[in-house]
C-alpha cells in the first residue's frame, strides 16, 4: 500500500545535498535553474548550504516543473542515480562506518534515515535466502514517485557496496511507479531484474552478504550493538518534532536572503496564514518572535566565530546592516552582539585551557 501524506506530519523536510544532486545535473541541462527555484519557493542560495533542510513538497514542485521544461522521464534516475555515500550527513556516515557487519549498516540507515528525510523509513522483509530491503517515501499528493525511488534505491546499495565493490549490484530492484521504465536506464543495469508498481522502492540482497562482516581494519565495532529488527523504533534520532521546530529548521536557509515572510512560513506548513498564526498562538509565539528566535540561536553559533566581523554575521542572518542586527539581539538577550562574544571566547578558551 502507497504511503499516504497523513501518515507524516506536514511540514516534510529533506538535507539539502540530495536536492543539489539534480541542480548539478538540471545545470548541464541548460534548466534555468534559479528562476526555477524562486518560482517554487526554494531558498535561491541553498547550494551553499547543503546541511540545511528544505522542504519535500516545495523540492518536487521545483524538480516536477524542471522535468517539464526539459521534456525528461528520467530525472529521478539520472539524478538520484548520483547519489553516493560521501552525500550522507556527518552523524549517518561515521555511524554507518563504524557499524562491523553489513546487517547492522542497514539497521543504522533505518534508525538515523530520519536525520536525511522526515518522510522516510527503511525496514527489512525476509523471504527465503534473500532480503527486501525497503525504502517507504513520502509523495505528494499529485507528485511523481520516480523522482525519489532511485536515489532511495542507490543509498542502500551505495551502502551494500562499501564491502562489496563498486560494481555490486542487487538481482531485483522494485519500484513504486507503475509506469514503464525506459529502455535507457535498463540498458544500464545488465543483469539486473526491474519491478514495477510495488509497494515501496526495495531491492533484495542475500542474505549470506549481511551477516558477512566487514574486513577493513578501519571499520572496527565501535559503536553499541543494535539487536532490534530493521526498522524497529529504538534510539533513532528524530528529526521531527513540533510546528515551531519544524518552521525553525526549514526557515533557516531562507535568512541569507532576507526576513522570511510569514506566507513562506504557511505555504512549507501546508496551511493558511491564519491557520499558522493560530497554531503560533496556541504555543504562546507570534511570528515574528519565531524569527528573531531563529536569527538568535543562528546569530550565537556564527559569533562564536571570532573571524566574522558583526555586519558579516548581520548580513548572513538577513539583516540590512549591524545596527538593526545589533537591536534585536539586544531585545532578545539584553546584551550586544559584542558582549556576548567576548564571553563566548572567554569560555572557549577557559575549556581550552582546562587540564
Amino acid at each position: 500500500m502507497k504511503t499516504s501524506a497523513a501518515a507524516y506530519p506536514s511540514i516534510v523536510l529533506v538535507r539539502a545535498e540530495y536536492l543539489l544532486l539534480y541542480l548539478d545535473w538540471l545545470r548541464k541541462l541548460g534548466t534555468p535553474v534559479d528562476r526555477e527555484l524562486r518560482k517554487a519557493r526554494l531558498p535561491t542560495l541553498i547550494e551553499e548550504l547543503p546541511d540545511e533542510y528544505v522542504s519535500l513538497n516545495m523540492s518536487y514542485r521545483f524538480l516536477g516543473n524542471c522535468a517539464r521544461i526539459d521534456g525528461v522521464d528520467d530525472i529521478g534516475f539520472e539524478a538520484g542515480w548520483n547519489v553516493s555515500f560521501d552525500a550522507f550527513g556527518d552523524i549517518m556516515a561515521s555511524t554507518l562506518r563504524a557499524a562491523p557487519t553489513p546487517k547492522l549498516r542497514l539497521e543504522v540507515f533505518a534508525r538515523l534515515l530520519a536525520l536525511e528525510d522526515t518522510g522516510a523509513h527503511c525496514e527489512a522483509h525476509f523471504e527465503g535466502d534473500m532480503s527486501r530491503i525497503s525504502v517507504h517515501q513520502y509523495t505528494p499528493p499529485g507528485g511523481d514517485s520516480r523522482i525519489a525511488e532511485w536515489l532511495n534505491i542507490k543509498a542502500i546499495i551505495e551502502i551494500i557496496r562499501t564491502w562489496m565493490g563498486q560494481n555490486w549490484m542487487p538481482p531485483v530492484i522494485g519500484l513504486e511507479s507503475r509506469l514503464p521504465v525506459l529502455n535507457s536506464i535498463l540498458n544500464r543495469l545488465p543483469g539486473v531484474q526491474v519491478l514495477t508498481g510495488q509497494s515501496a522502492p526495495f531491492i533484495r540482497v542475500p542474505n549470506h552478504i549481511l551477516t558477512s562482516p566487514i574486513t577493513y581494519d578501519s571499520l572496527a565495532p565501535t559503536a553499541n550493538g543494535i539487536d532490534e529488527p530493521l526498522g524497529t523504533p529504538g534510539s533513532v534520532v528524530q528529526a521531527t518534532g513540533d510546528i515551531v521546530e519544524m518552521l525553525s529548521t526549514s526557515l533557516s536557509p531562507y535568512l541569507r536572503s532576507g526576513y522570511p515572510q510569514i506566507d513562506l512560513a504557511a505555504e512549507i506548513a501546508g496551511i493558511s496564514v491564519r491557520s499558522l498564526q493560530r497554531q503560533l498562538g496556541k504555543m504562546r509565539i507570534s511570528y515574528t518572535e519565531l524569527v528573531e528566535r531563529i536569527r538568535y540561536g543562528q546569530a550565537i553559533r556564527l559569533l562564536a566565530d571570532p573571524d566574522l566581523k558583526i555586519l558579516e554575521i548581520a548580513l548572513e542572518l538577513g539583516y540590512g546592516d549591524a545596527s538593526n542586527f545589533s537591536r534585536a539581539f539586544r531585545r532578545i538577550s539584553g546584551s550586544s552582539p559584542r558582549e556576548i562574544r567576548k564571553h563566548l571566547v572567554t569560555d572557549a578558551e577557559s575549556r581550552g585551557g582546562v587540564k
